[in-house]
Protein backbone atom coordinates (compact mmCIF):
# COMPACT_ATOMS: atom_id res chain seq x y z
CA UNK A 1 0.00 0.00 0.00
CA UNK A 2 1.19 3.18 -0.89
CA UNK A 3 0.57 6.27 0.86
CA UNK A 4 0.46 9.69 -0.04
CA UNK A 5 1.15 12.55 1.75
CA UNK A 6 0.01 16.02 0.46
CA UNK A 7 1.42 18.64 1.58
CA UNK A 8 0.37 22.50 1.56
CA UNK A 9 2.30 24.95 1.87
CA UNK A 10 0.91 28.62 2.51
CA UNK A 11 2.73 31.62 1.37
CA UNK A 12 2.30 34.60 1.80
CA UNK A 13 3.61 37.85 -0.71
CA UNK A 14 4.66 41.49 0.27
CA UNK A 15 4.26 43.58 -2.76
CA UNK A 16 5.95 47.60 -3.27
CA UNK A 17 3.36 49.85 -4.50
CA UNK A 18 4.95 52.37 -6.68
CA UNK A 19 3.77 55.83 -6.10
CA UNK A 20 3.36 57.72 -8.25
CA UNK A 21 4.64 54.92 -11.46
CA UNK A 22 1.76 52.52 -10.36
CA UNK A 23 -0.89 54.26 -8.29
CA UNK A 24 -1.30 58.01 -9.14
CA UNK A 25 -1.88 59.04 -5.29
CA UNK A 26 -0.47 57.91 -1.75
CA UNK A 27 -4.09 57.34 -0.89
CA UNK A 28 -4.40 54.48 -3.90
CA UNK A 29 -1.64 53.04 -2.73
CA UNK A 30 -2.86 52.59 0.97
CA UNK A 31 -6.36 51.53 -0.21
CA UNK A 32 -4.86 48.41 -2.32
CA UNK A 33 -2.28 47.62 0.30
CA UNK A 34 -2.48 44.29 2.65
CA UNK A 35 -0.43 43.30 5.74
CA UNK A 36 3.94 43.13 4.68
CA UNK A 37 3.08 45.46 1.67
CA UNK A 38 5.63 48.65 1.42
CA UNK A 39 4.83 51.71 -0.46
CA UNK A 40 7.64 53.94 -2.46
CA UNK A 41 7.43 57.09 -2.64
CA UNK A 42 9.21 58.57 -5.43
CA UNK A 43 10.51 62.15 -4.79
CA UNK A 44 8.25 64.86 -5.67
CA UNK A 45 5.53 66.98 -3.52
CA UNK A 46 2.22 65.08 -3.52
CA UNK A 47 -0.45 67.56 -2.48
CA UNK A 48 -3.89 68.73 -3.64
CA UNK A 49 -2.09 71.05 -6.25
CA UNK A 50 0.40 68.43 -8.05
CA UNK A 51 -1.35 65.33 -7.70
CA UNK A 52 -4.25 65.85 -6.55
CA UNK A 53 -3.98 64.01 -3.52
CA UNK A 54 -6.92 63.87 -0.89
CA UNK A 55 -5.98 64.36 2.74
CA UNK A 56 -5.98 63.04 5.06
CA UNK A 57 -4.36 60.15 3.90
CA UNK A 58 -6.13 57.51 5.94
CA UNK A 59 -5.03 54.21 7.35
CA UNK A 60 -8.16 52.26 8.60
CA UNK A 61 -7.89 49.08 9.99
CA UNK A 62 -4.10 48.81 8.50
CA UNK A 63 -0.99 46.53 9.59
CA UNK A 64 2.46 45.59 8.72
CA UNK A 65 2.14 48.66 6.06
CA UNK A 66 5.64 50.87 5.56
CA UNK A 67 5.87 54.01 3.54
CA UNK A 68 8.85 54.98 2.04
CA UNK A 69 10.27 57.94 0.53
CA UNK A 70 13.09 58.94 -1.51
CA UNK A 71 14.82 61.00 1.27
CA UNK A 72 13.38 63.72 3.63
CA UNK A 73 13.70 66.51 1.33
CA UNK A 74 12.83 65.32 -1.63
CA UNK A 75 9.73 63.06 -1.35
CA UNK A 76 7.40 65.73 0.88
CA UNK A 77 3.49 65.21 1.30
CA UNK A 78 1.98 68.30 2.08
CA UNK A 79 -1.47 68.68 2.87
CA UNK A 80 -1.14 72.26 1.74
CA UNK A 81 -3.61 73.62 4.79
CA UNK A 82 -6.36 71.73 3.50
CA UNK A 83 -7.00 69.52 6.99
CA UNK A 84 -4.31 66.98 8.58
CA UNK A 85 -1.68 65.35 7.02
CA UNK A 86 -2.16 61.51 8.31
CA UNK A 87 -4.95 59.79 9.92
CA UNK A 88 -4.52 56.32 11.68
CA UNK A 89 -7.30 54.44 13.44
CA UNK A 90 -7.15 50.89 14.68
CA UNK A 91 -3.66 50.54 12.68
CA UNK A 92 -0.80 48.51 14.16
CA UNK A 93 2.78 48.22 13.03
CA UNK A 94 3.27 51.29 10.20
CA UNK A 95 6.19 52.64 9.62
CA UNK A 96 7.24 56.05 7.82
CA UNK A 97 10.70 56.42 6.14
CA UNK A 98 13.10 59.54 4.54
CA UNK A 99 10.55 61.83 3.68
CA UNK A 100 8.35 65.36 4.90
CA UNK A 101 5.07 65.64 6.31
CA UNK A 102 3.89 69.12 6.08
CA UNK A 103 1.07 71.62 5.73
CA UNK A 104 -1.37 70.03 8.17
CA UNK A 105 -3.75 72.67 9.02
CA UNK A 106 -6.59 72.41 12.04
CA UNK A 107 -5.98 75.89 13.28
CA UNK A 108 -9.44 76.09 14.60
CA UNK A 109 -11.30 76.06 18.10
CA UNK A 110 -12.26 72.36 19.85
CA UNK A 111 -10.46 69.77 21.73
CA UNK A 112 -11.78 67.46 18.80
CA UNK A 113 -9.01 68.71 16.52
CA UNK A 114 -5.88 67.27 17.46
CA UNK A 115 -3.07 66.59 15.28
CA UNK A 116 -2.35 68.69 12.29
CA UNK A 117 0.43 66.38 10.92
CA UNK A 118 -0.21 62.84 12.34
CA UNK A 119 -3.81 62.08 14.33
CA UNK A 120 -3.13 58.40 15.74
CA UNK A 121 -6.11 56.66 17.69
CA UNK A 122 -5.44 53.04 18.89
CA UNK A 123 -2.55 52.75 16.37
CA UNK A 124 1.13 52.41 16.81
CA UNK A 125 3.87 54.03 14.29
CA UNK A 126 7.66 53.67 13.87
CA UNK A 127 9.50 56.73 12.34
CA UNK A 128 12.82 56.88 10.49
CA UNK A 129 14.44 59.97 8.80
CA UNK A 130 11.77 61.97 8.75
CA UNK A 131 10.11 65.24 9.20
CA UNK A 132 7.20 66.96 10.55
CA UNK A 133 6.91 70.46 9.85
CA UNK A 134 4.55 73.39 9.49
CA UNK A 135 1.49 72.05 10.99
CA UNK A 136 -0.97 73.51 12.91
CA UNK A 137 -3.90 72.41 15.27
CA UNK A 138 -5.28 73.16 17.92
CA UNK A 139 -4.26 70.33 20.46
CA UNK A 140 -0.82 68.47 19.02
CA UNK A 141 0.57 70.52 16.27
CA UNK A 142 2.86 68.16 15.03
CA UNK A 143 1.60 64.71 16.21
CA UNK A 144 -1.58 63.48 18.24
CA UNK A 145 -1.65 60.23 20.37
CA UNK A 146 -4.70 58.73 21.79
CA UNK A 147 -4.36 55.58 23.02
CA UNK A 148 -1.31 54.98 20.90
CA UNK A 149 2.54 53.95 20.36
CA UNK A 150 4.92 56.45 18.70
CA UNK A 151 8.40 55.44 17.92
CA UNK A 152 10.91 57.62 17.26
CA UNK A 153 13.90 55.40 16.01
CA UNK A 154 16.35 57.74 14.39
CA UNK A 155 16.61 61.67 13.04
CA UNK A 156 12.88 62.30 13.00
CA UNK A 157 12.61 66.48 13.51
CA UNK A 158 9.05 68.07 14.41
CA UNK A 159 9.79 71.93 13.42
CA UNK A 160 7.91 74.85 13.18
CA UNK A 161 4.50 73.64 14.00
CA UNK A 162 2.06 74.64 16.78
CA UNK A 163 -0.41 73.74 19.06
CA UNK A 164 -3.07 76.60 19.42
CA UNK A 165 -3.80 75.72 23.29
CA UNK A 166 -0.69 73.05 23.96
CA UNK A 167 1.01 70.15 22.52
CA UNK A 168 3.10 72.51 19.36
CA UNK A 169 5.04 69.54 18.63
CA UNK A 170 2.91 66.11 20.59
CA UNK A 171 -0.42 65.83 22.30
CA UNK A 172 -1.13 62.21 24.09
CA UNK A 173 -4.48 61.52 25.30
CA UNK A 174 -5.20 58.22 27.32
CA UNK A 175 -3.15 55.18 27.14
CA UNK A 176 -0.30 56.63 25.07
CA UNK A 177 3.23 55.93 24.86
CA UNK A 178 6.35 57.47 23.12
CA UNK A 179 9.48 55.68 22.50
CA UNK A 180 12.89 57.37 21.87
CA UNK A 181 13.30 60.77 21.06
CA UNK A 182 12.65 63.79 18.48
CA UNK A 183 14.90 66.75 17.50
CA UNK A 184 12.40 69.70 18.25
CA UNK A 185 13.14 72.80 16.60
CA UNK A 186 10.84 75.96 17.18
CA UNK A 187 7.81 74.30 17.88
CA UNK A 188 5.61 77.02 19.70
CA UNK A 189 2.41 76.57 22.04
CA UNK A 190 -0.31 79.08 22.88
CA UNK A 191 -3.86 80.35 21.64
CA UNK A 192 -1.83 83.23 20.14
CA UNK A 193 1.95 83.65 20.83
CA UNK A 194 3.82 86.43 21.16
CA UNK A 195 3.85 88.86 17.82
CA UNK A 196 7.08 88.10 16.86
CA UNK A 197 5.85 84.29 16.76
CA UNK A 198 3.79 85.27 14.20
CA UNK A 199 5.71 86.65 11.50
CA UNK A 200 4.01 84.36 8.73
CA UNK A 201 0.41 85.37 10.12
CA UNK A 202 -1.04 88.68 8.98
CA UNK A 203 -4.51 88.68 10.51
CA UNK A 204 -6.93 86.28 11.89
CA UNK A 205 -10.89 85.74 11.70
CA UNK A 206 -13.04 86.89 14.32
CA UNK A 207 -16.41 86.47 13.17
CA UNK A 208 -17.63 85.15 10.14
CA UNK A 209 -21.63 83.46 9.27
CA UNK A 210 -23.58 82.29 6.28
CA UNK A 211 -21.69 81.34 2.80
CA UNK A 212 -17.89 82.04 2.90
CA UNK A 213 -15.44 80.41 0.68
CA UNK A 214 -11.81 80.82 1.82
CA UNK A 215 -8.54 80.43 -0.80
CA UNK A 216 -5.20 80.45 0.98
CA UNK A 217 -2.08 81.90 -0.87
CA UNK A 218 -0.58 78.63 -1.25
CA UNK A 219 -3.19 76.73 -2.49
CA UNK A 220 -5.33 75.85 -6.40
CA UNK A 221 -8.52 75.09 -4.23
CA UNK A 222 -10.91 77.19 -2.62
CA UNK A 223 -12.86 75.98 0.82
CA UNK A 224 -16.14 76.31 1.50
CA UNK A 225 -16.18 77.51 4.87
CA UNK A 226 -14.71 80.33 7.40
CA UNK A 227 -13.83 79.26 10.83
CA UNK A 228 -13.36 81.50 13.33
CA UNK A 229 -9.68 82.18 14.45
CA UNK A 230 -8.38 80.71 11.39
CA UNK A 231 -5.30 82.96 10.62
CA UNK A 232 -4.56 84.85 7.11
CA UNK A 233 -1.83 85.15 5.92
CA UNK A 234 -0.46 86.90 2.53
CA UNK A 235 -2.44 86.88 -0.62
CA UNK A 236 -5.14 84.58 0.78
CA UNK A 237 -8.96 85.25 -0.35
CA UNK A 238 -11.98 86.01 1.21
CA UNK A 239 -15.17 85.28 -1.06
CA UNK A 240 -18.82 85.76 0.66
CA UNK A 241 -22.04 84.33 -0.56
CA UNK A 242 -25.38 86.72 -0.45
CA UNK A 243 -25.71 86.03 3.11
CA UNK A 244 -22.15 85.68 3.93
CA UNK A 245 -20.23 88.15 6.40
CA UNK A 246 -16.96 88.04 7.87
CA UNK A 247 -14.56 90.44 10.34
CA UNK A 248 -10.82 89.82 10.57
CA UNK A 249 -8.29 92.16 12.26
CA UNK A 250 -4.97 92.63 11.23
CA UNK A 251 -2.43 91.27 13.93
CA UNK A 252 0.12 94.09 14.50
CA UNK A 253 -1.78 97.63 13.93
CA UNK A 254 -5.47 95.90 14.95
CA UNK A 255 -7.01 96.67 11.99
CA UNK A 256 -10.46 96.10 11.09
CA UNK A 257 -11.93 94.81 7.89
CA UNK A 258 -15.80 93.90 8.21
CA UNK A 259 -16.46 91.88 4.70
CA UNK A 260 -19.95 92.02 4.06
CA UNK A 261 -22.13 89.82 1.36
CA UNK A 262 -21.60 89.54 -2.28
CA UNK A 263 -17.83 90.35 -1.60
CA UNK A 264 -14.51 89.28 -2.87
CA UNK A 265 -11.20 90.49 -1.12
CA UNK A 266 -7.69 89.66 -0.92
CA UNK A 267 -5.73 89.98 2.48
CA UNK A 268 -2.14 91.30 1.56
CA UNK A 269 1.19 93.01 3.25
CA UNK A 270 4.00 94.55 1.28
CA UNK A 271 7.09 94.91 3.14
CA UNK A 272 9.20 96.37 0.42
CA UNK A 273 8.00 100.21 1.76
CA UNK A 274 10.16 101.78 4.53
CA UNK A 275 7.55 100.89 6.53
CA UNK A 276 4.78 98.19 7.00
CA UNK A 277 2.48 98.28 4.23
CA UNK A 278 -1.02 96.28 4.86
CA UNK A 279 -3.42 96.52 2.47
CA UNK A 280 -6.68 94.75 0.72
CA UNK A 281 -7.43 94.03 -1.97
CA UNK A 282 -11.44 94.64 -3.24
CA UNK A 283 -12.40 92.58 -6.32
CA UNK A 284 -15.65 93.69 -5.34
CA UNK A 285 -18.14 94.15 -2.58
CA UNK A 286 -18.45 96.21 0.00
CA UNK A 287 -16.21 96.46 3.44
CA UNK A 288 -16.39 98.35 6.29
CA UNK A 289 -12.49 99.58 7.73
CA UNK A 290 -11.49 100.70 10.68
CA UNK A 291 -7.89 102.60 11.38
CA UNK A 292 -6.19 103.36 14.20
CA UNK A 293 -5.10 107.14 14.05
CA UNK A 294 -1.95 106.14 16.86
CA UNK A 295 -0.66 103.05 14.75
CA UNK A 296 2.32 104.15 12.27
CA UNK A 297 1.89 101.53 10.02
CA UNK A 298 0.66 102.36 6.61
CA UNK A 299 -2.87 100.97 4.98
CA UNK A 300 -3.87 101.03 1.43
CA UNK A 301 -7.32 99.75 0.16
CA UNK A 302 -6.42 98.48 -3.60
CA UNK A 303 -9.41 97.92 -6.19
CA UNK A 304 -8.75 97.51 -9.85
CA UNK A 305 -9.33 101.28 -10.07
CA UNK A 306 -8.14 102.99 -7.42
CA UNK A 307 -5.59 103.03 -4.31
CA UNK A 308 -6.67 104.50 -0.89
CA UNK A 309 -4.22 105.30 1.24
CA UNK A 310 -5.32 105.09 4.86
CA UNK A 311 -3.82 106.50 8.17
CA UNK A 312 -6.38 106.90 11.00
CA UNK A 313 -10.51 106.67 9.68
CA UNK A 314 -13.56 104.43 9.51
CA UNK A 315 -14.82 104.02 6.32
CA UNK A 316 -16.79 101.87 3.64
CA UNK A 317 -15.49 100.85 0.44
CA UNK A 318 -17.90 99.67 -2.30
CA UNK A 319 -17.23 98.83 -6.00
CA UNK A 320 -19.57 97.83 -8.31
CA UNK A 321 -18.87 94.64 -10.20
CA UNK A 322 -20.51 95.24 -13.49
CA UNK A 323 -20.04 99.28 -13.95
CA UNK A 324 -16.65 98.89 -11.63
CA UNK A 325 -16.98 102.12 -10.12
CA UNK A 326 -15.58 102.69 -6.67
CA UNK A 327 -17.20 104.50 -3.63
CA UNK A 328 -15.40 105.85 -0.81
CA UNK A 329 -17.16 106.87 2.16
CA UNK A 330 -15.47 108.43 5.28
CA UNK A 331 -17.30 108.74 8.03
CA UNK A 332 -14.01 109.26 10.24
CA UNK A 333 -11.05 110.97 9.98
CA UNK A 334 -8.97 111.42 6.56
CA UNK A 335 -8.07 109.28 3.32
CA UNK A 336 -6.38 109.61 -0.16
CA UNK A 337 -7.94 108.38 -3.06
CA UNK A 338 -5.71 107.70 -6.58
CA UNK A 339 -7.39 107.18 -9.68
CA UNK A 340 -5.36 104.51 -11.02
CA UNK A 341 -6.20 105.20 -14.68
CA UNK A 342 -5.90 109.27 -14.75
CA UNK A 343 -3.42 109.45 -11.82
CA UNK A 344 -5.67 111.97 -9.92
CA UNK A 345 -6.25 112.03 -6.39
CA UNK A 346 -8.41 113.68 -4.09
CA UNK A 347 -7.94 113.71 -0.14
CA UNK A 348 -11.98 112.46 1.24
CA UNK A 349 -12.48 114.05 4.62
CA UNK A 350 -15.35 113.21 7.10
CA UNK A 351 -18.88 113.15 5.69
CA UNK A 352 -17.51 112.90 2.06
CA UNK A 353 -17.57 110.03 -0.36
CA UNK A 354 -15.21 109.77 -3.30
CA UNK A 355 -15.95 108.38 -6.03
CA UNK A 356 -13.33 106.58 -8.70
CA UNK A 357 -14.13 105.52 -12.10
CA UNK A 358 -12.25 103.04 -14.94
CA UNK A 359 -12.54 106.50 -17.29
CA UNK A 360 -10.10 108.54 -15.62
CA UNK A 361 -13.01 110.65 -13.39
CA UNK A 362 -12.20 111.36 -9.81
CA UNK A 363 -14.88 113.46 -7.91
CA UNK A 364 -16.22 114.49 -4.52
CA UNK A 365 -20.08 114.28 -3.20
CA UNK A 366 -20.78 115.09 -0.01
CA UNK A 367 -22.40 111.68 2.12
CA UNK A 368 -25.89 113.48 2.22
CA UNK A 369 -26.18 112.66 -1.41
CA UNK A 370 -24.86 109.06 -1.30
CA UNK A 371 -26.78 106.28 -0.06
CA UNK A 372 -24.57 104.51 2.78
CA UNK A 373 -24.50 100.82 3.76
CA UNK A 374 -26.41 99.45 6.57
CA UNK A 375 -24.31 98.11 9.23
CA UNK A 376 -24.76 94.63 9.73
CA UNK A 377 -26.35 93.59 12.91
CA UNK A 378 -25.45 90.70 14.68
CA UNK A 379 -27.62 88.73 16.69
CA UNK A 380 -25.98 88.17 20.32
CA UNK A 381 -28.45 85.28 21.57
CA UNK A 382 -26.96 83.31 18.20
CA UNK A 383 -23.53 83.08 19.74
CA UNK A 384 -22.41 79.95 20.50
CA UNK A 385 -19.45 80.97 22.46
CA UNK A 386 -17.89 84.57 23.99
CA UNK A 387 -14.74 82.81 25.25
CA UNK A 388 -12.13 86.01 25.84
CA UNK A 389 -8.56 85.16 24.12
CA UNK A 390 -5.81 87.03 24.35
CA UNK A 391 -3.35 88.29 21.33
CA UNK A 392 -0.03 89.24 21.73
CA UNK A 393 0.67 92.74 21.60
CA UNK A 394 4.42 92.89 23.00
CA UNK A 395 5.62 91.36 25.26
CA UNK A 396 3.57 93.20 28.16
CA UNK A 397 0.52 94.06 26.43
CA UNK A 398 -2.43 92.04 25.67
CA UNK A 399 -5.60 92.61 23.42
CA UNK A 400 -8.52 91.00 24.93
CA UNK A 401 -11.06 90.45 22.59
CA UNK A 402 -14.03 88.36 22.43
CA UNK A 403 -14.14 85.05 20.65
CA UNK A 404 -16.65 86.21 18.26
CA UNK A 405 -16.63 89.50 18.73
CA UNK A 406 -19.69 90.14 19.19
CA UNK A 407 -19.46 93.93 20.26
CA UNK A 408 -17.37 94.62 17.16
CA UNK A 409 -19.91 92.30 14.90
CA UNK A 410 -22.40 94.90 15.78
CA UNK A 411 -20.30 98.22 14.57
CA UNK A 412 -18.42 98.94 17.48
CA UNK A 413 -14.83 98.55 18.16
CA UNK A 414 -14.38 98.27 21.61
CA UNK A 415 -10.76 97.06 23.15
CA UNK A 416 -10.04 96.50 26.24
CA UNK A 417 -6.34 97.02 27.20
CA UNK A 418 -4.78 94.76 30.00
CA UNK A 419 -1.67 95.70 31.71
CA UNK A 420 -0.73 98.55 29.97
CA UNK A 421 1.56 99.23 32.50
Amino acid sequence: MQILFCIIFSFTFSAVLKVPNEYRTIQEAIDKSSSGDVIKISQGKFSPSTNRETFPLKFIGKSNITIIGSQIENTIIDAEGSTRVMFLNLSNNIKFESLTIRGGYLNFYGIKNRGGGIRMRYSDLSLKNLNISENNAWVGGGISLNNSIIEFKDNVTLKNNKGLEKGAALAMFGNSKVIGDFINIKNKVGIFDNIKHRENEIAFVTKSKGRVNYKKYNSLFTRTGLRVGTDLFDKDTIKTGDDGFVICIYLDDKSLIKVHNDTEIVINRDKTKEIIANNVKLNYGKIKVSVDPEKKNLFEIITPTSVASVKGTEFWVIRNKYNQMDQFICQKGLLEVENIFSGKSVLVAKMKTAISEMNGLLTIKENQFIEIPTELGIDLNSIEEKTVLEIGKGDKTFLSILKYCSVIGIGLIIYSLIGLG
